[in-house]
């Protein structure tokens, strides 16, 4: 999942760079089990990369432009969330639960009169938290719009 993260990033940065993107993105993670708050070190030997954060997505042979974090940074900030929020590139990271009403009302008020894509892969019951907070901040009539995509396990 990390090197998935890591490569949105890239794609992202990619694309500001080319001045051919201007949404807005932004990756939450919440972190809501801590058992050793530790900074980590990561090191991975070349020869081990792909076993330890999986296979790169398909060279297409263009040079992209590279976020501004690594695979072993972003494992570091999700080892070791603090009681602030921790961002790195468009990725944030919080320790705790999330409130849902204020995270939607803060990207309610930035997303006005937009479609906002809401992704979430989890368990069914904050799945249907996610659901609800979606239709209460919709405004139809006024072309915002939340969509959640949803992949349940």
């Amino acid at each position: 999942m990390i090197r998935l993260i890591k490569e949105c990033q890239d794609e992202i940065s990619h694309q500001r760079a080319k001045a051919s993107s201007t949404r807005r993105y932004e990756f939450h993670i919440f972190i809501t089990s801590v058992r050793n708050a530790k900074p980590v070190q990561v090191v991975v030997a070349p020869e081990d990369d792909e076993s330890f954060w999986g296979r790169h997505t398909e060279d297409t042979g263009v040079e992209k432009k590279q976020g501004a974090f690594n695979e072993a940074q972003l494992y570091g900030v999700l080892k070791c969330p603090t009681q602030d929020v921790q961002q790195i590139g468009d990725v944030f990271v919080h320790k705790g639960r999330p409130n849902w009403k204020a995270e939607f009302a803060r990207v309610k008020a930035y997303h006005r009169n937009d479609t906002v894509g809401v992704a979430f892969c989890g368990n069914e019951h904050i799945a249907n938290d996610l659901k609800r907070y979606s239709m209460q901040s919709s405004d139809v009539e006024n072309g915002q719009l939340f969509r959640l995509h949803l992949e349940n396990f």
